[in-house]
């Protein structure tokens, strides 16, 4: 990723947190400010000159600022606004200046309904990975523009950070073009048995590095903790207490999420506000007739509302690997009819539990894997090559998500 090294003067704004709620058609900007030295600070809104101003202590300051008549960042509505925050002299001169991009609008949940703008909001979308061919595990700039529009073509609204916070490029374009972003910490497949202090000591501080970082992004409506660990073990919810508190530390309004394979047995589901759900029905085990996979699904998916009776819950996994060009009639294991095929009903079944609240294929593109016997060449579970060519499961969704737009 791209470094930047900036010089600052001895008195500067340290860190800027942005929060927004509404009142009626107005919305009240608030904005938390560490800076360091005391001085003057000024808020300007540049497109609406709305403005505040006031004498400040080195330390963290408060302040509101309200935008009449606000537009609402919201899906498919990149709507940002832009503040200028200055620390002035005592002659009104500015010391330090940063503009400071935000969007304004709300996430909360209701029983088990995500909200934004107090609208219930379905997503559909993928798990990801920063990575092609040559660059490998990166971030590129003209990828990450031809990743959205197959985003925006397929009718995708939302995506997971799986399993690691993005440049932050990425959530950048999210803000512009109206795409919601679970923002995922980098703690896969954590074993809290074999945990030490240092391994809980370094997940909050990440938890809250990343979390700080991407706190002003309006594209970033939940945050999850972990994906995969073994929850189930005795030990997890003593560890992933002080997680979910690092977390609501820094933010205590969106939801915090994780991500689990085993609900059947997890013992941490209680600690969170929303629930993902991995699963590979059809194809871990797979091979079954197709009828006989959705029923099994369709019976964990019940099981699951009765460990999760009240809150949002979604299915942020499922799918099947396919190697493009493996083609049989009828589809079989590894082949493009029968990856679009499961994806497809899948989908069906998750649909006609209407608590559900997304899914979100795994995953978006194939991608490079260490070499095992259950990778051919790589992970081949995405929905595009490697290099971002459609399989038939691409055409599959966009029918599903986004019918009216031609090919």
């Amino acid at each position: 990723r791209s470094v930047e090294l900036v010089a600052v003067p001895h008195r500067h704004l340290q860190r800027i947190l942005v929060d927004t709620c509404f009142q009626d058609a107005h919305a009240e900007v608030s904005f938390r400010i560490l800076q360091h030295g005391g001085a003057t600070l000024r808020i300007t809104i540049e497109e609406s000159g709305e403005q505040t101003s006031q004498s400040v202590a080195p330390e963290e300051t408060h302040c509101t600022v309200i935008i009449h008549d606000a537009r609402r960042w919201d899906v498919g509505q990149g709507e940002l606004y832009h503040a200028r925050v200055e620390l002035l002299d005592a002659m009104g001169n500015a010391i330090d200046a940063y503009v400071q991009r935000f969007g304004c609008r709300e996430v909360t949940i209701a029983g088990d309904r995500l909200l934004l703008n107090g609208h219930p909001v379905y997503l559909q979308g993928f798990g990801r990975h920063e990575d092609f061919p040559v660059i490998g595990r990166g971030h590129n700039d003209a990828v990450m523009v031809r990743d959205f529009e197959l985003l925006k073509w397929l009718g995708a609204n939302s995506f997971r950070t799986s399993h690691y916070p993005y440049a932050e490029e990425q959530i950048d374009l999210a803000d512009q073009l109206g795409i919601m972003v679970i923002s995922e910490s980098p703690a896969v497949g954590i074993v809290p048995d074999l945990a030490t202090a240092r391994t809980l000591s370094t997940h909050m501080a990440v938890q809250k590095e990343y979390m700080l970082r991407d706190y002003n992004h309006p594209s970033v409506i939940v945050w999850s903790v972990a994906n995969e660990p073994l929850s189930f073990q005795e030990s997890a919810p003593a560890y992933f207490k002080p997680v979910v508190a690092a977390a609501r530390e820094v933010d205590a309004k969106r939801p915090i999420m994780f991500v689990t394979f085993c609900v059947d047995r997890d013992r941490c589901l209680d600690l969170f506000d929303m629930i993902g759900i991995n699963s590979y029905t059809g194809w871990y085990g797979g091979g079954d007739v197709m009828a006989n996979s959705m029923k099994h699904a369709s019976n964990f998916f019940d099981t699951v509302k009765q460990l999760i009776p009240d809150k949002p819950v979604m299915m942020t996994e499922f799918g099947a690997d396919a190697v493009v060009g493996f083609h049989g009639l009828p589809g079989e294991m590894w082949t493009e009819e029968y990856q679009a095929e499961l994806i497809v009903e899948t989908i069906k079944v998750i649909r006609a539990k209407p608590w559900m609240c997304g899914e979100h294929v795994w995953a978006f593109c194939d991608f490079r894997t260490g070499q095992n016997d259950r990778r051919a060449y790589g992970n081949r579970k995405g929905v595009f090559t490697r290099d971002r060519l459609p399989k038939m499961a691409a055409h599959a969704l966009k029918a599903i998500w986004n019918p009216e737009i031609r090919s």
